[in-house]
């Protein structure tokens, strides 16, 4: 998985509540799954997502993406 796409979905849920568009070669999916394996996302009870501290670190350059 690219850092890009996880940024771009990071900053997507964080702004949004939502995933986002279709980037590169993995679906929403996958993208969604590999955030929340990472514990970068995590969902609401309504369903929406909300971005972790982890994930804020992430987005703030406060963590390295080797480090996740």
């Amino acid at each position: 998985m690219k850092k890009e796409i996880i940024t771009l979905l990071l900053d997507s849920v964080k702004k949004t509540n939502s995933v986002g568009p279709k980037i590169g070669n993995h679906n929403i999916g996958e993208r969604v799954i590999y955030a929340m394996d990472k514990e970068l996302i995590d969902r609401t009870n309504d369903g929406n997502f909300v971005v972790t501290k982890k994930g804020e670190d992430l987005l703030n350059g406060k963590l390295e993406w080797d480090d996740i």
